[in-house]
């Protein structure tokens, strides 16, 4: 969280050697901080013109396409990554967690057994699984891939969201309400998630709290 001192940093690196990728990879981070999306991508830019690691360069990229919401730029560029290094796990997870999000399973799903295969016990692995799980509506399968997170790391936020929304799936109010509000405690301004805990609250016929949270 201490973003001027780590950009500080990351721009000493850049005096002492530019022919660093991750400082590149760093700078951008910045510019995206900064809120100075064109610098940010200039920096990315830049690091393709170095030969070294470009696969991850290509998934910096592919993220920088999500945030500007250019999701078929972005998956261009995660299949420019894996044309490099066709078992880059970061590719393979941020390709099938944005395929999810829009909709294309069957995608994800191939994406999502590759990585299991490279990485059966990890982390990354059976989070998607049970990311992939909950939208195909599987909420017992989800519920248990998530208790398999929770086993490796209880501190893994995406999971405990995932966790309060498969919870309200299930109808397991009390469990989502306490998911959702630990999520919240370290996010608050995740609107999704703030909708999801009124709704849970609601439920629970706490209508007072929910106004509380949407407020």
């Amino acid at each position: 969280g201490k973003v001027e001192e780590a950009c500080g940093t990351f721009q000493q690196s850049f005096d002492t050697d530019t022919g660093n990728p991750p400082t590149y990879w760093g700078l951008s981070k910045c510019a995206i901080a900064g809120r100075d999306m064109a610098k940010a991508r200039k920096w990315l830019n830049a690091a393709l013109q170095i030969k070294e690691q470009q696969a991850r360069t290509w998934v910096f990229i592919g993220d920088w396409e999500q945030v500007n919401k250019d999701f078929p730029r972005a998956m261009e560029a995660y299949a420019n990554a894996l044309k490099l290094a066709p078992n880059n796990l970061e590719a393979l997870h941020n390709r099938a967690t944005l395929s999810m999000s829009q909709g294309q399973l069957d995608n994800a799903s191939k994406d999502v057994e590759r990585i299991r295969q490279l990485a059966p016990k990890s982390l990354a692995a059976t989070y998607l699984q049970a990311m992939l799980s909950f939208q195909h509506k599987k909420y017992p399968e989800a519920r248990d891939a998530l208790h398999d997170v929770f086993k490796m790391t209880t501190n893994h936020m995406p999971s405990v969201l995932l966790a309060g929304t498969t919870d309200y799936a299930l109808g397991s109010y009390q469990q989502a309400e306490t998911h959702l509000n630990r999520f919240l405690a370290r996010f608050p301004g995740q609107g999704i998630a703030r909708r999801m805990l009124a709704a849970t609250q609601i439920k629970l016929s706490k209508p007072g709290h929910a106004l509380e949270t949407l407020a």
